[in-house]
């Protein structure tokens, strides 16, 4: 090969690596760490037969902890502690410590947000969480409420699924005005 073919091999490969700069490490995107702070969610589904509804949140150690606090149908809220593990293909299995449930775990490579389905038989609930603090220790105040946010929630009123969408108003000091609100059965 003449010295010019390999300048040329060369500089392609050069162009190519430019180009693609994540192609030699496609399937290593995620891991333990693409899942760390808090992240707060909602649920719904159904448990031992029953209507299931749950707000919550999960603080993810990055290390394969978890640390979950919420409110479910029977309105008591819990703390209670898990465990995840990541796949280079981001996608996690996931075990709370008080529920004997087994969740996997959708997740895009930032991290910011997943979604999630029980595979226990016996149990079918799906949620959402999004990243809300990178922090593992997040502050929270009235202030940190304040604003216009939109809503959707899909669950159960006196045993009846329930659907509704709408905006709220938060003014920071602890009151909540409802401008919006389309119910739908």
């Amino acid at each position: 090969m003449n010295r010019n073919n390999e300048r040329l091999l060369l500089g392609s490969a050069i162009l190519v690596l430019l180009m693609f700069p994540h192609a030699s490490r496609a399937d290593a995107r995620c891991n333990d760490r693409t899942i760390k702070g808090a992240y707060i969610y909602a649920s719904t589904g159904v448990r031992d037969g029953a209507p299931f509804v749950e707000a919550g949140q999960d603080i993810f150690d990055g290390k394969g902890g978890i640390t979950n606090t919420y409110t479910d149908t029977t309105g008591q809220t819990v703390v209670t502690k898990g465990s995840y593990q990541m796949n280079a293909n981001c996608v996690s299995q996931a075990k709370y410590d008080d529920s004997g449930v087994n969740y996997v775990m959708y997740t895009g490579p930032t991290g910011s947000e997943f979604s999630w389905i029980s595979v226990t038989p016996g149990t079918k609930i799906t949620g959402r969480e999004v990243r809300v603090s990178t922090s593992l220790t997040p502050k929270c105040s009235l202030k940190t409420l304040k604003g216009t946010y939109v809503y959707s929630h899909i669950g159960y009123r006196d045993g009846v699924q329930y659907i509704e969408s709408g905006q709220e108003v938060f003014d920071g000091k602890g009151s909540i005005r409802t401008p919006l609100r389309m119910p739908a059965v």
